[in-house]
């Protein structure tokens, strides 16, 4: 029978949860505290962390969107750091230079552990909530009253991830969700870069100028086609990718790219729900670094500032009493 744990932790004097699949040689490693990163997804029986993860907290703390799982709400860019929507102007600090706003209001905020269990049944849960009403940073830039919450079960070998946001107050609110995860490149230390590969099942992607969607939509060709699984050696991206296919299998709904390591012989495969239906590959600013993120967004970086098609750019409202749920799996395998 499969053996499951929640442990607390400190790492480097932070509170942590270490999710524990006993009997697949899982941990899954959580910081509620700073933004509820996932920093960790370690295979206990290779020595094999997924998740490019920090060694120490200072680290964490300087660059919080720089390693694990981060969250992103809104996700990537606004430029010029506001937006209107529905007649109500918003306004974000320009932490990008001072020129734009990126990475959203809650990825460096403490969240609240509101479950924690494990059981054979259910696996090792853990559940952790953000509400804006207690954080009056994020009430000046988005002035609704709102929670997210993110859940994360480790179970039978894989680690599925709920998001759910819920606006409690009665006006309209402008949302947008993604996630940043940072995987290991390469996932040995006798493996390379050059045995590294990702496939994304896009068929199309969004032209970008100064890191922002210019409006027009465009076929993938050369490295920008994934479909077949492209490797990482000498490739530089920060895209934007659209058109995206669910399946194969009975999780028919879900987007499924994969990341592996063929040296390694192993990778993981990561799926997102309908509710994502645009990707973000980064591959870093030059040929050496140590990641890869693969990153799904409901909306498209600056959103609300083109002047398009909702369901093109992604922008909507997230209304009272009609939460937003989007749905995540990790799949490693070794």
């Amino acid at each position: 029978m499969a053996g499951y744990l929640i442990r607390e932790i400190l790492f480097d004097s932070e509170k942590a949860y270490e999710l524990v699949d006993d009997s697949a040689g899982l941990v899954a490693t959580l910081i509620p505290g700073l933004g509820s990163n996932l920093i960790s997804l370690r295979s206990t029986k290779r020595g094999i962390d997924f998740i490019r993860g920090p060694e120490i907290m200072a680290q964490l703390r300087e660059r919080p969107v720089g390693f694990g799982f981060p969250v992103l709400m809104p996700p990537s860019r606004i430029a010029d750091g506001s937006f209107e929507f529905m007649g109500r102007r918003y306004t974000f600090v320009k932490n990008e230079g001072g020129k734009n706003h990126i990475h959203g209001l809650v990825y460096d905020r403490p969240w609240k552990v509101t479950k924690a269990c494990a059981d054979d049944n259910g696996g090792a849960f853990i559940q952790t909530r953000i509400s804006s009403d207690e954080h009056p940073e994020i009430m000046r830039s988005l002035p609704h009253s709102f929670d997210l919450e993110l859940s994360f079960r480790l179970k039978d070998g894989l680690l599925a991830i709920e998001a759910t946001a819920t606006n409690k107050g009665p006006d309209p609110m402008p949302f947008g969700l993604g996630f940043h995860p940072y995987f290991r490149v390469p996932l040995t230390s006798d493996s390379s870069k050059a045995s590294c590969f990702i496939k994304l099942p896009a068929g199309k992607r969004w032209e970008m100028l100064d890191l922002l969607p210019t409006g027009r939509i465009l076929p993938v060709e050369g490295k920008y086609d994934l479909r077949p699984g492209r490797s990482l050696e000498n490739l530089i991206l920060d895209d934007v990718f659209t058109d995206v296919e669910a399946g194969p299998g009975p999780r028919d709904s879900m987007v499924r790219c994969e990341y592996r390591d063929e040296k390694a012989g192993a990778g993981v495969i990561f799926e997102a729900g309908a509710e994502f239906p645009h990707w973000v590959v980064y591959t870093g600013r030059t040929p050496d670094t140590d990641f890869v993120c693969l990153e799904p967004y409901t909306w498209i970086p600056n959103a609300p500032n083109l002047n398009m098609p909702a369901e093109l750019t992604g922008t909507r409202a997230l209304m009272q009493g009609e939460p937003f749920k989007g749905r995540m799996i990790l799949r490693p395998y070794w």
